[in-house]
């Protein structure tokens, strides 16, 4: 299980499978996708303030793999649908966000 944040970025960067990483909160989610796509990874945020067009953009671009990474601040719908070998990851504190726990 990652326990850190520097482990959890470097599983980000060398996954070889599309994933989907939950966080907190909306801003959580916006910031640690920008974080990723400045670091090379194809990220992208999902949270409840997206219009539900730019919603449905973000899994469009994560069903065709053109995005790798989506950064959540909540479930997504239709959860059972998501092709399998893909993984999910929970950071579910601030503490863990900043890499304290």
């Amino acid at each position: 299980m990652l326990q850190h944040m520097d482990e959890v970025l470097s599983h980000l960067h060398t996954a070889e499978t599309p994933g989907i990483v939950y966080v907190p909160k909306g801003r959580h989610a916006r910031l640690l996708a920008r974080f990723l796509r400045n670091s090379g990874v194809r990220a992208l945020a999902y949270h409840k303030r997206l219009r539900a067009a730019k919603r449905k953009r973000v899994l469009a671009s994560f069903h065709t793999a053109e995005t790798h990474i989506i950064v959540a601040a909540a479930k997504l719908p239709n959860r059972k649908k998501l092709r399998q070998g893909r993984f999910e990851v929970f950071l579910n504190s601030e503490e863990e966000l900043r890499g304290e726990n």
